[in-house]
C-alpha cells in the first residue's frame, strides 16, 4: 500500500519506491469457471477480474508456484472456449469442462470440483497450507469410507503433491537467510 501511495503522490525525497517497477498479483476472473492470471497493477484491473492476491515480489517464484499448484489442482488458463478439449486437458493440467462450448450438463455437474480446486489454490497462496492439508485428508477419509476409491486416490495424490511442495520450504528459507548474512 505504501508503494502505491508513493507512486501516486510522488514525494520529493522518497525515490526508493517511486520507480516504475510494480509487484505481482494473482488475479481471479469473474466467470462461472474463474481463471487465474498474474497481473502487475491492481488499480488497472477492469471489471473482468474479481479478487487479487498479493503482492508478490518475485515473478519467477509466483510463476513457479502456480506451475506446481496447477499439477496438484488443475485449472483452466484458456482465454476462449473451444469446440473440443484443449491440450492441457489431455495432459491432465485442466479439468476440461471449463473451456468447452455448450454441453451445459457436463459443465454444471463438475463446477463444484473446479471451484474447490480454485479455493484450495487461493488458500495456499494466502498461506493457509495446514488448513488445506487437513481438509484434503478429511475428504480422503470420507471418500474411502464411502468406497469412492477413485476420488480418494485423487485426493491422496493432491496431498502428496502439496506435502512435496511444502517440504522444500525449510531449504529455501535457509538459503535466503544465508544470502542475507
Amino acid at each position: 500500500r505504501e508503494a502505491e501511495l508513493i507512486k501516486k503522490h510522488l514525494p520529493k525525497f522518497n525515490v526508493l519506491m517511486r520507480d516504475d517497477k510494480s509487484y505481482y498479483y494473482v488475479a481471479l476472473t469473474r466467470e462461472q469457471f474463474p481463471r487465474i492470471r498474474v497481473v502487475h497493477k491492481t488499480h488497472l484491473m477492469d471489471e473482468k477480474f474479481g479478487r487479487a492476491i498479493g503482492p508478490f515480489t518475485s515473478g519467477t517464484a509466483i510463476f513457479g508456484t502456480l506451475r506446481l499448484l496447477r499439477r496438484i489442482f488443475p485449472y483452466c488458463t484458456c482465454t476462449t472456449s473451444h469446440k473440443r478439449a484443449c491440450v492441457n486437458t489431455q495432459i491432465g493440467r485442466c479439468l476440461g469442462f471449463c473451456c468447452i462450448r455448450g454441453n451445459q450438463e457436463v459443465r454444471s455437474k463438475n463446477q463444484g470440483v473446479y471451484k474447490k480446486s480454485i479455493k484450495n489454490i487461493i488458500a495456499v497462496l494466502i498461506g493457509k497450507r495446514k488448513r488445506v492439508l487437513s481438509a484434503l485428508k478429511r475428504e480422503m477419509r470420507t471418500a474411502s469410507q464411502h468406497r469412492d476409491f477413485e476420488i480418494a486416490a485423487r485426493l491422496r495424490d493432491q496431498i502428496a503433491g502439496l506435502e512435496n511442495v511444502f517440504s522444500h520450504r525449510p531449504v529455501l528459507e535457509s538459503r535466503i537467510k544465508n544470502q542475507e548474512s
